[in-house]
């Protein structure tokens, strides 16, 4: 997995952690159970984030990219 970099504001939903750096493309999901962090997946999108804080909202997360689209996650 890439970590990113940059600013980063993580969510956490139940028990994943939605992270994104906003000098990197990829937003990643960590499985939070337990006493380590696990990478579940990551997608890279075609730019970077424009804001690295995920939202939360109805069993999925969002997160702004550059390229002007809003990414969902469910």
């Amino acid at each position: 997995w890439n970590p990113g970099g940059g600013v980063s504001g993580p969510s956490i939903a139940g028990n994943r952690l939605y992270s994104a750096s906003s000098n990197s493309p990829f937003f990643t999901c960590f499985d939070i159970e337990g006493s380590k962090a696990e990478p579940l997946w990551q997608f890279k999108m075609n730019d970077c984030v424009g804001e690295p804080c995920p939202a939360i909202a109805g069993g999925m997360a969002f997160i702004l990219c550059l390229d002007g689209n809003v990414y969902a996650f469910k």
